[in-house]
């Protein structure tokens, strides 16, 4: 089978520091890597977005975020469609049907750490410039802004 990972490889050791450790918490240039509907272990529907941060000093790096669909509570599935929709709106994506939709497009994701696992989690999004914008000019900012 295509999918199947049955093959000898040699035991690796890994030394001091070359184990992953999470990226510092900060803003990150990414994009999505991959997106995938899968079941939790809990029996529930999620989307498992795996994001790829493409700034030099952490470039290739990976952080995932889970988004559950549906629970037995209403407030599951609302929290759900809130938070996947400012997903989608960083984006610059609505109402997307599929995953492929979603990858490779680029954002900013705000990465946390979690305690006490010590983990990397996306906690937030912004858009990110498209280089064809240029800079923007403080000058002609609305007066709210």
């Amino acid at each position: 089978m295509e999918n199947e990972l049955d093959f000898e490889r040699p035991e690796i050791e890994f030394g001091d520091g070359e184990q992953m450790s999470p990226v510092p918490e900060g803003w990150y240039a990414a994009s999505i890597f991959s997106c995938q509907r899968v079941t939790a272990s809990s029996g529930n529907d999620m989307v498992s977005v795996q994001f790829a941060i493409t700034q030099p000093d952490y470039a290739n790096r990976r952080v995932w975020k889970h988004y559950v669909c549906w629970h037995e509570t209403e407030k599951t599935a609302q929290n759900f469609a809130r938070e996947f929709s400012r997903l989608e709106d960083a984006l610059g994506v609505k109402g997307a049907k599929i995953c492929e939709e979603l990858v490779g497009k680029h954002l900013d994701i705000l990465v946390k750490i979690e305690k006490p696992t010590q983990k990397n989690k996306v906690s937030s999004y912004r858009s990110r410039p498209r280089p064809d914008m240029g800079t923007p000019d403080p000058a002609n900012a609305p007066d709210w802004f």
